[in-house]
């Protein structure tokens, strides 16, 4: 299950047979599982030069596109996304968020990533405001909402995997027998 929302929300997630992980995006939390750097670019990262003036909110449509490209083209930030995929599958996820209102860009890349997940995967996530609306969420076990969302997601590890493994070996790492 994957859940986004501020900080304060996360220690009230509720514990069952699954494993917790909380990730900072945009957040402020510090006792958390790691952070997404990655998964939250600069703006000249996304092809945005002076930034101070913008207005996000028009820039918003085009901000979700630049934001896909930036995530699929760059090998690092799409395996901090994989990783947060493959966990979400199996356990549960909290992905700490900023405030809407503490800075625009933020929220733009909060529901950027949030876009991507759904739009991509089809995988159903939950957003929370207060610790209370936890109470409100409800998993009916399978967060996939088609099976080319399952499909996509399946490629996508794969690739992950194979990335994961052509670096392990060349960082010296040995090749597995087979048998």
């Amino acid at each position: 299950m994957l859940i986004f929302g501020p900080g304060r929300c996360a220690s009230h997630i509720w514990h069952d047979d699954k494993r917790l992980f909380v990730y900072n995006l945009t957040g402020n939390v510090n006792a958390c599982n790691g952070s997404l750097n990655l998964l939250f670019p600069y703006p000249a990262q996304l092809g945005y030069g002076d930034t101070s003036m913008a207005n996000w909110g028009e820039i918003a449509k085009d901000i979700d596109i630049r934001y896909y490209n930036y995530i699929m083209s760059d090998v690092n930030a799409f395996s901090q996304l994989m990783t947060v995929m493959v966990n979400s599958v199996d356990n549960n996820v909290f992905i700490c968020i900023s405030e809407v209102s503490i800075d625009p860009y933020m929220a733009c890349i909060n529901e950027s990533l949030m876009k991507l997940i759904q739009t991509r995967y089809g995988f159903r996530f939950f957003i929370v405001n207060e610790p209370e609306d936890m109470q409100y969420i409800q998993s009916d076990g399978c967060e996939f909402r088609s099976v080319e969302g399952i499909q996509m997601y399946d490629y996508d590890k794969d690739s992950f995997i194979l990335h994961n493994e052509k670096y392990r070996l060349s960082m010296g790492g040995v090749a597995y027998d087979v048998v």
